[in-house]
């Protein structure tokens, strides 16, 4: 299943939901999908049942039930690419809003808003846990050499945050790690560099539940999601200003 929203030019938030028939209608290249899509084309009848509804919440339940889900999710961080991403994230958005006060999110809010943003793929009632990886440096600049925080969000998402030390590179502490829980724990990939694409399409573990976020595009086979969102929104953005 596919989730993808839209913002209209009357700033209404649209959430279009795709099934794994309806992707297979879309165009293939190298194994990938992909569909053209602007403003006109989404009027048509044959996007409109796609916006989400009571029915296709049914749907979706309906299929989760029958699916057989792992009962628990990890979340893994490259924390050099989450650090440099809000330091872009602030930059560009002060571009466009040069009169908002955006503050530098935390690890912990970031977090947070990944989860409400794309955890909706692996809905267990277990907590998840949350590791963000650094360089041992790195770990001392930022001055979260204790950082270890259980969290619990309204929607009921609950969790702790791990931060995780290496002298080693971190990508591959990362990889050994996917590796290790892949079997048997849905994962969201937090990470941007291609070495990630590289290691993962040579992996290619069909059994393995990962969602990867990240910015720019990544050049696999799995669901993606972009890191910009989930910034913007610890910011103090709204959806409309993303």
């Amino acid at each position: 299943m596919l989730r993808s929203h839209t913002i209209n030019t009357e700033k209404n938030v649209e959430l279009y939901v795709f099934f794994s028939e309806d992707i297979k209608k879309w165009k293939k290249n190298n194994d990938r999908y992909s569909i053209y899509l602007s403003e006109n084309s989404l009027k048509e009848n044959s996007f409109k049942h796609k916006i989400f509804n009571k029915s296709l919440a049914k749907t979706i339940d309906i299929r989760l039930q029958v699916s057989k889900m792992r009962e628990f999710t990890t979340l893994i961080i490259d924390g050099i690419f989450i650090e440099q991403a809000i330091t872009k994230a602030i930059s560009y958005y002060k571009g466009i809003y040069p009169d908002k006060e955006l503050l530098r999110p935390s690890i912990n809010s970031v977090i947070i808003n990944i989860l409400k943003m794309y955890s909706y793929y692996f809905l267990t009632d277990y907590p998840i846990n949350c590791h963000v990886y650094y360089y041992e440096e790195d770990l001392e600049k930022e001055g979260l050499e204790k950082y270890n925080n259980k969290f619990k969000t309204k929607e009921g998402i609950t969790g702790r945050v791990y931060i995780d030390r290496t002298d080693d590179f971190v990508w591959v502490e990362i990889i050994t790690h996917v590796k290790r829980v892949s079997h048997s724990e849905n994962i969201i990939l937090v990470v941007n560099d291609h070495i990630y694409d590289i290691e993962l399409n040579n992996y290619m573990d069909k059994n393995m539940d990962l969602i990867l976020i990240t910015n720019p595009p990544s050049f696999t086979n799995y669901i993606s999601g972009d890191i910009i969102y989930p910034l913007a929104k610890s910011m103090g953005l709204e959806a409309h200003e993303f």
